[in-house]
């Protein structure tokens, strides 16, 4: 389904800032308008993946963590099938 997205005031307001500064610097360096639109879409694109990308990885390492984790207490413990899983390893 459809959720609704995770944010802050302050990051909302650097967004808008950052986007403000990026269309002006343009304008002042004489570049045509268009140049600001595609601008501003490429770093839309860039910050959804950056932030859909980071939240992946995040969840990558703590899966794998705890997988970790859990393998050392198992051998500790002196789990069988663990220790069958380390000797394939």
């Amino acid at each position: 389904g459809v959720s609704g997205g995770r944010g802050s005031f302050a990051g909302a307001l650097f967004g808008a800032f950052f986007f403000t500064l990026m269309v002006n610097v343009i304008s002042i360096l004489g570049l045509s308008a268009s140049v600001g639109i595609i601008a501003s879409g490429a770093m839309t694109l860039i910050a959804i993946f950056l932030y859909s990308g980071l939240a992946e990885t995040d969840r990558l390492f703590r899966t794998v963590g705890r997988r970790a984790a859990n393998r050392r207490a198992a051998a500790a413990a002196g789990d069988p099938t663990q220790q069958a899983n380390r000797a394939g390893d």
